[in-house]
């Protein structure tokens, strides 16, 4: 058999804590791969060092590893019909060295079979001499993934809940989501307007009255706009898949990603944001940098995403504050990037696309810090 030859597994069965099946499998990488008796198959995948399967190809025979001469590649002494295999996983890089038997009288079959092990590649440069495949039920990336000290991958493509009232739910979000007291509110609020205002030169009052807090109110500036509390529907599917340096599960729908607001990864997202009501030029820090032209229905935010992690572990909770105005293209998805800021990993920046074609899905890529030469 030759590299190209196609790995098919037929059945599974257990056998000295390996998995033992029937299959017809491919070479191993690098050096002698078959012979008679046995067929080596390497497959670097998340069992990184290397899942390693070993196929009798004739008759009932034993198989060993000679461990003074390789890696551990085999537990006990394994029997297998022709045809059946033995798996093992994290086998270390190195030369795996194999050897079959006669089960009965203990008598070696063949010679030895030396099979080169090299998962990470050419002595480390990451290009393997092929990728494996993954059918996991949890997505697993490193924690430094691409450089960046934090990554998360955020979708949504659901089917929004008709009864979600994005105003009212606000209340909801910041009392039970966020924890945070009537005082605590009124803080963030504030916070809020004077984002708008400094960034943007949005002028909004501030709340005076504890009937105030989740209230819908227009500008008092030149700009006519509207600044409005919410949260985001759990219906249309939120959800964290990636976070680097986690097992995330790998939940969704029929036809949608997670929709259950209890499932681990649930990306619940409260924002305080601003929607202009006429073509504007924006002020405050970002019209300061050039065009600053947008057409009504231009809207900015500020906000938290509160990622839930499980019954056993706090939220992963991250401000978000829009870096530029989110202008709607009617069936163009929309562009938005937000700063964004956690207690820990410190600065990041999130890039995301919405809406159009889309309907109601989003896509996500959140980095800390927001680039490798931050």
């Amino acid at each position: 058999m030759n590299r190209r030859d196609t790995l098919k597994t037929i059945g599974i069965g257990a056998l000295f804590g390996a998995t033992v099946g029937t299959a017809t499998a491919t070479s191993g990488r690098g050096g002698n791969d078959s012979n008679a008796y046995l067929t080596v198959s390497v497959d670097c995948d998340v069992d990184n060092p290397a899942r390693v399967r070993v196929t009798s190809n004739t008759g009932t025979i034993e198989i060993r590893d000679m461990d003074d001469e390789g890696v551990d590649a085999v537990n006990g002494r394994p029997v297998l019909e022709e045809g059946e295999s033995y798996t093992k996983s994290g086998v270390p890089s190195g030369t795996a060295v194999y050897q079959a038997y006669d089960p009965d009288s203990g008598e070696k079959l063949g010679d030895e079979l030396s099979v080169q092990i090299d998962c990470d590649g050419d002595g480390g440069s990451g290009n393997p001499g092929r990728v494996g495949n993954y059918n996991g039920d949890k997505t697993l990336v490193p924690p430094n993934l691409g450089g960046f000290d934090h990554v998360l991958l955020y979708l949504a493509d659901g089917d929004p809940f008709p009864d979600w009232d994005r105003v009212a739910k606000a209340e909801f979000f910041n009392r039970e989501i966020m924890d945070r007291s009537t005082e605590e509110i009124f803080e963030v609020r504030r916070e809020a307007i004077d984002f708008h205002w400094e960034r943007f030169g949005l002028d909004f009052p501030y709340p005076e009255a504890e009937d105030d807090l989740f209230a819908v109110v227009d500008s008092q500036g030149d700009i006519d706009a509207t600044f409005a509390p919410g949260m985001l529907n759990p219906g249309t599917g939120y959800t964290a898949y990636v976070v680097s340096g986690k097992g995330m599960p790998n939940t969704y729908g029929d036809g949608t990603t997670n929709t259950d607001t209890n499932a681990t990864g649930k990306v619940r997202d409260g924002s305080w944001g601003a929607t202009l009501n006429e073509d504007a030029t924006l002020g405050g820090t970002y019209g300061a940098t050039g065009d600053s032209d947008v057409p009504a229905g231009t809207s900015v935010t500020f906000g938290d995403y509160s990622i839930r992690m499980g019954d056993n572990e706090e939220p992963i909770e991250i401000r978000f504050l829009s870096e530029h105005p989110i202008v709607r293209r009617g069936r163009v998805p929309s562009a938005f990037n937000c700063d964004l800021e956690h207690d820990e990993w410190g600065e990041g920046q999130v890039h995301g696309t919405l809406g159009g074609t889309m309907g109601t899905g989003l896509r996500n890529v959140l980095t800390f810090p927001p680039s490798l030469d931050s």
